[in-house]
């Protein structure tokens, strides 16, 4: 029932066109459109992790046909690995973060809390202190209304890291976003 937000074209340009742009969750299914979009603005390089071997593989066959003249790299890698994080960001020095990496199967999670926890909440954590520490420009956490009214893990979960961007956004240079799905 809501109006479709339409994009400010000319911002998105200023913002991802010649820069450096990272995806975490860059295999599901909200961080592979973000990819695909972020493709069409050429920013200079596409920096995609994930911790799913398959859904990276699929990601880079079906982004084939947009890729042009962006350097893109698919990188194994689970939020949580700090070291592997750090050595990462220090390699492709990000302007832009987009943060979708989360567990998001309610029921799974329920069955799987100390998981849920350590991923949605430390990884965010390690990703967000990470970004700050490297200099990066914006940070966009893709959070979800389960929020609002949190009665499962997932949600949660999901709170809890969107109050430690909020807490981050007053004590770094880095400007932090959360977006709801």
């Amino acid at each position: 029932g809501r109006e479709i937000t339409k994009a400010h074209q000319g911002l998105l340009n200023k913002n991802i066109k010649n820069k450096v742009v990272m995806v975490t969750g860059a295999g599901g299914s909200i961080g592979s459109e973000l990819c695909s979009h972020i493709l069409k603005y050429e920013p200079e390089s596409l920096v995609m992790l994930d911790c799913g071997e398959n859904y990276l593989h699929d990601l880079k066959v079906a982004l084939i046909p947009e890729v042009k003249n962006t350097k893109t790299h698919y990188l194994f890698c689970s939020i949580t690995n700090k070291e592997k994080m750090q050595s990462i960001f220090n390699l492709h020095e990000p302007h832009l973060v987009f943060h979708a990496a989360a567990h998001k199967h309610v029921p799974l999670l329920e069955e799987n809390v100390d998981e849920a926890i350590h991923n949605n909440i430390y990884g965010t954590k390690v990703t967000a202190e990470i970004s700050s520490a490297c200099g990066v420009e914006k940070f966009v956490m893709v959070s979800t209304d389960k929020v609002v009214n949190p009665i499962s893990i997932m949600g949660m979960t999901k709170k809890v890291a969107e109050k430690y961007i909020r807490l981050m956004a007053r004590q770094s240079m880095t400007q932090f976003i959360t977006v709801r799905f």
